[in-house]
């Protein structure tokens, strides 16, 4: 009997299936169970390092197949007869067990998944790697449908693309380029985890986008190369118990796209630095913890309302899409194609290119925050007025005691429609100013007169600690 033969076959042509023996050839072919981490297994089918949910009736049809090929009739008959006990779970659970699958990215080095081969990146290299040769093992759902030929230096649309949404500005498309960097790495840091957040760099004076920048297009090329989920944001309800029932342990990316003007930044700070429990329906609920779980990216019209605070902004990294395309010159417009799906394979690796080059990028540089253009005077309008804001950046005067009564009148005076704006929703407006602006605010009364003033409180530093346009606040190192 050869190694891979589970029966025997006596005198009077009787088959005997050998049941240990049976399952250890189910090994052999690379079945095995997948440990969940959630107290279940998973059947799976491992080659070349890929993993594969499986099920029951696959191995079964695998097996009748590599019967049919050694022409072993006799037995195929035997065990069809017998499939529903030679094939029970009892029996399948004595396969090999492996871990759960873990992301094999670290703070040093990026892993991409194409047809034809992996590719390992690190701050100094771009190399290609048969998956025979993989180090770890990998589910199937992280390789991408296409080949990766080769590292190209020829521009692709896509870079194009980015840098033209950057404003056509070097400094700003590198910042983009650690981002999408950022994104694509499956290594998070628990002691500095953020989301990456896409908004427009012009918005009305209502605070509202007009869309059509190319915010999705990011979100849809980072969703070629990692498994993205979309949440549709005009319609997210954090309170509903189901609401990240599509996510799974393969899920790289948590896109939240479209977000309302209600939308709180500070109803998914614990999936930010927590983690995030998965509740689906009719199944036990499970957690992904921090380190495991799905990087955040939001794409919203609207200025991404928050606490405020330290705890809101270091969990920001906030990139303005610049209005080089609207719904007249679209990409389709200046290309002559639809992006992703009008490309041939030449396009297709070079941008892939372009991504292994944002990757290596952010491991480089770490995540690089650009310098706000109008995203200060955006929030403030959001959180304010716009006639408030327009006031104050007139009229305000740093480290000067202003009397507050007389300068609530001026403001009624220049706009008259903002007549019904209380003494104290003013007083909040000015605190709300000072602290977006880094101004420690104060007043005082003296003889019934009411002042206030703003001091400069030198926490601009924050976002920049010198004339440089970009501040490198996370390196993955």
């Amino acid at each position: 009997m050869g190694n891979d033969e589970f029966w025997s076959i006596d005198s009077k042509k009787k088959v005997s299936i050998q049941h240990l023996k049976l399952v250890q050839y189910i090994g052999q072919l690379g079945f095995a169970n997948l440990d969940m981490g959630i107290g279940n297994l998973v059947l799976a089918k491992i080659q070349n390092n890929i993993v594969k949910e499986t099920s029951t009736s696959e191995i079964s049809k695998v097996i009748l197949n590599k019967l049919q090929e050694g022409s072993h009739e006799e037995v195929m008959e035997a065990f069809t007869r017998g499939i529903s006990g030679y094939i029970a779970p009892k029996k399948l659970e004595l396969l090999p067990s492996i871990k759960p699958l873990k992301s094999a990215d670290t703070a040093k080095v990026s892993w991409l998944y194409f047809k034809n081969c992996a590719v390992k990146i690190t701050e100094s290299n771009i190399k290609m790697v048969k998956y025979k040769n993989l180090p770890h093992k990998i589910w199937d759902k992280c390789v991408t449908p296409q080949n990766f030929m080769e590292l190209s230096d020829v521009q692709s649309q896509f870079e194009t693309f980015c840098f033209n949404i950057s404003g056509k500005d070097s400094t700003r498309h590198e910042a983009l380029m650690t981002q999408i960097g950022y994104l694509l790495s499956t290594y998070n840091d628990p002691g500095n985890p953020k989301a990456i957040i896409m908004i427009d760099q012009e918005m009305s004076e209502y605070g509202e986008a007009n869309g059509g920048t190319g915010k999705s297009l990011l979100a849809k090329a980072v969703g070629i190369l990692r498994n993205v989920v979309t949440i549709d944001g005009k319609h997210y309800n954090p309170t509903n118990p189901f609401g990240n029932q599509n996510i799974e342990y393969s899920t790289d990316i948590l896109c939240f796209d479209d977000m309302g003007k209600n939308f709180n930044f500070e109803t998914i700070f614990s999936m930010i630095t927590s983690g995030i429990t998965v509740n689906k329906k009719f199944k036990q609920a499970y957690y992904i913890d921090a380190k495991d779980a799905p990087k955040i990216l939001i794409n919203s019209n609207y200025i991404v309302r928050g606490p405020g605070g330290n705890a809101d902004k270091r969990r920001r990294c906030e990139f303005e899409i610049a209005p080089h395309y609207d719904k007249i010159n679209t990409p389709k417009t200046e290309f002559g194609n639809v992006f992703f799906e009008g490309w041939d394979p030449d396009e297709y690796n070079r941008f892939f290119s372009y991504m292994l080059k944002c990757a290596q990028s952010y491991l480089k540089k770490g995540l690089i925050i650009s310098k706000p253009i109008n995203l200060l005077k955006n929030r403030l309008v959001r959180l304010t007025s716009n006639e408030f804001v327009e006031f104050l950046d007139k009229n305000l005067k740093v480290d000067v005691k202003i009397d507050k009564r007389q300068f609530i009148t001026d403001f009624h005076q220049e706009y008259p429609n903002s007549k019904e704006t209380s003494s104290h929703a003013f007083t909040k407006m000015l605190k709300i100013y000072a602290e977006e602006n880094g101004l420690k605010y104060d007043d005082q009364s003296s003889g019934g007169n009411y002042y206030f003033f703003m001091e400069d409180n030198n926490l601009d530093k924050e976002i920049g600690p010198d004339e440089n346009e970009c501040n490198n606040l996370q390196s993955p190192k």
